[in-house]
């Protein structure tokens, strides 16, 4: 009995580490130099070119910059697809306590899915229907067709051409001081630990 109990003591850990790397979700990619990022190699080289040149093309209306990314996958490796695009969006902002003024397209090709991330401070110019408007009307037709690349580029088209139209909310100046009080207070807080005996 005891040597049974032994032998469990031992076979158990090793099942559950095989469930756990069985069930493990692939790492989502961090923040880049680029803002096109093509890990399904769908985007030829003069589309990934225009697109880099479009999504840098916004006009910069607030402190926060206002960021334009599209990115591909293969698949999403047993990531749920909404909880992905938040992973990605949130290692792709520059500040996490800045405005949220990131805007990203995101393509996963086994799963079929579409995505277009919003940021907290533009949803109310790019909108949930203006969402929906742009990958029915300009990015699924075209992949329905094959061509990829015409389909993330028409996307990023109707994205930019909608924020270069629109006022993008200012900085709230109670939101900085916000923010700096949290700095501050973080600081002293390391202050104290680092300097206590």
């Amino acid at each position: 009995m005891l040597k049974r109990a032994f032998v469990w003591f031992w076979i158990l850990p090793v099942f559950v580490l095989l469930a756990e790397m069985a069930f493990a979700k692939a790492q989502v990619p961090g923040r880049t130099k680029y803002r096109v990022n093509d890990y399904a190699g769908i985007i030829d080289e003069a589309t990934k070119k225009y697109l880099e040149r479009l999504a840098s093309s916004v006009k910069q209306k607030a402190q926060d910059p206002v960021e334009v990314t599209a990115a591909t996958f293969t698949s999403l490796d047993g990531w749920d697809p909404a909880d992905f695009a938040h992973e990605y969006g949130e290692k792709w902002r520059l500040s996490k306590t800045g405005r949220d003024n990131g805007v990203m397209l995101l393509v996963a090709l086994k799963e079929s899915r579409v995505m277009i991330g919003v940021g907290r401070n533009l949803k109310g110019i790019i909108t949930d229907t203006l969402v929906d408007d742009i990958t029915r009307n300009a990015v699924i037709p075209e992949f329905k067709k094959g061509s990829y690349a015409e389909g993330i580029k028409h996307g990023i088209e109707a994205i930019v051409n909608i924020l270069n139209a629109a006022e993008i909310p200012k900085d709230n100046p109670l939101a900085i001081l916000r923010n700096l009080a949290i700095i501050l207070t973080a600081l002293v807080i390391l202050f104290f630990l680092f300097t206590k005996k």
